[in-house]
């Protein structure tokens, strides 16, 4: 039985114990953090990257719906105005944000997260729909006068996709950033859709006075 014990402490003395413990190690830091990036993107049934939600909006019509989210698409996506489609029901917007990896010396643009937003309206309700997210790539190729700019390649990976060799720890970091951002917008479109403007706000029932009243 001595002998046993001691076999085992020798073993665990030898450099490929330690070897395997290190690469074991590794693999479960690996899996924990690939595991943690991907849960934090809601998915659809297709496991498609998808946020959405209906919003009960008691005594709003759906003109005002519509109106409260037209303001709200044109203001917050001031920048992609082209792309913005109305109809008597819906509002559609492309969504574009930056994601950046380390560079020499300030951080470097590495892409876009690109985006659509759908935004259903009916009496009394709203459906949001943040979709159809993808990484744009972006290069360092296209030149002004005085230096290199980034600028989009043309190629693009669904954001869902679980690996990006060579950039696996910051495609992980972009996942996070598009969770922040599409939940700060969230919470900004529900804060808009609020909003009721001075002619759709029904004024108080005014009481007729004890004269008034008299005199009927």
């Amino acid at each position: 039985m001595v002998q046993i014990i001691n076999s085992v402490k020798v073993f665990k003395n030898t450099p490929s114990f330690y070897m395997r413990y290190i690469i074991i190690t590794i693999t479960l830091l690996a899996i924990t953090f690939k595991s943690m990036g991907q849960d934090v993107l809601p998915t659809d049934d297709k496991g498609k990257v998808n946020f959405e939600e209906i919003v009960k909006m008691n005594t709003y019509t759906r003109q005002q719906l519509l109106a409260n989210a037209r303001d709200w698409v044109n203001e917050t996506f001031d920048y992609e105005k082209k792309s913005i489609r109305y109809d008597s029901n819906t509002v559609s917007v492309t969504g574009r944000f930056l994601v950046y990896i380390k560079g020499a010396f300030s951080p470097q643009i590495h892409g876009s997260i690109r985006y659509k937003l759908f935004i259903f309206v009916k009496d009394d309700k709203y459906m949001y729909q943040f979709t159809s997210f993808v990484f744009e790539y972006y290069s360092m190729t296209a030149m002004n006068r005085y230096k290199y700019i980034p600028a989009p390649t043309g190629k693009e990976k669904p954001l869902e996709d679980p690996h990006f060799p060579g950039f696996e720890a910051p495609w992980e970091k972009h996942k996070q950033r598009t969770y922040d951002v599409i939940t700060k917008e969230i919470e900004s479109l529900k804060g808009a859709m609020y909003t009721k403007s001075a002619s759709e706000v029904t004024p108080p029932e005014q009481k007729p006075s004890l004269k008034e009243e008299w005199d009927k």
